[in-house]
């Protein structure tokens, strides 16, 4: 169900001051002034969404902007079949449907919380408004623009020339990069074996005998569905990337 955050089962929150948002450094919105954060303050709406809830879908028009500012979320496609592939993964201060927005479209893909975040959601009317002010506000979110393509791009080599276990072992690496790692080491985003298998492209019991293997290998450790790498160095040999 597409919330579009006035859905009763979220939890409407006192006003997130863009200001003093601790996502903020990171974020498309980092080089607004005092007063241009004030603005989009005044007309953004923020939800607490429940873990697993759907932000939109796949094929409904794009009304406006999501800003992630707390928890992580999944962007997947749906093909013909109905089998899902995880385009991209999001955490503190990455934007949502930003693509299919500024192009006019609907939206391409399906956002879906893996954890109970807090979202912003900025109206297109508004959005539209301040990037004909901001001329610095279209260049990052090109930058952005522009690094997922890359990303998607890398994405699509690594199906055609690498095995499933590169890809894997060369995953669990970027999610390492990407989210970084809880007090005990483990990577700090937690999927299901299935999310990892379709954001890999694998089977869910070929990524379940791979981690077990690597598992009894030491090269990582397992605990419920958190992973922590314990020999980088044999991680990247099977990924086929060099230190």
């Amino acid at each position: 169900m597409y919330i579009c955050l006035v859905d009763s089962l979220n939890k409407t929150m006192s006003q997130i001051s863009c200001i003093n948002c601790q996502s903020l450094a990171v974020s498309v919105f980092a080089t607004l002034t005092c007063r241009e954060l004030e603005e989009l303050n005044a007309y953004k709406v923020s939800k607490i969404v429940k873990k697993s809830r759907i932000i939109f879908n796949e094929g409904e028009k794009a009304g406006g902007l999501y800003c992630v500012h707390e928890g992580r979320a999944k962007v997947y496609r749906t093909d013909i079949d109905g089998q899902e592939q995880i385009v991209r993964l999001a955490k503190e201060g990455d934007i949502l449907g930003y693509r299919s927005l500024l192009g006019n479209e609907y939206y391409q893909a399906t956002a879906q919380t893996l954890q109970e975040c807090t979202i912003c959601f900025i109206p297109k009317g508004h959005l539209y408004a301040m990037l004909e002010r901001n001329v610095m506000l279209p260049l990052k979110i090109m930058e952005k623009l522009s690094h997922d393509i890359g990303f998607a791009e890398k994405r699509g080599f690594d199906f055609i020339t690498k095995t499933s276990h590169e890809r894997l072992a060369e995953g669990l690496i970027l999610l390492m990069k990407s989210f970084g790692t809880t007090k005990d080491g483990y990577i700090n985003i937690v999927l299901t074996r299935e999310d990892l298998g379709k954001l890999m492209g694998m089977a869910t019991e070929t990524v379940i005998r791979a981690l077990k293997d690597w598992e009894s290998q030491k090269i990582i450790s397992l605990y419920k569905k958190m992973i922590r790498i314990e020999n980088h160095e044999e991680l990247l040999k099977i990924a086929n990337i060099e230190n």
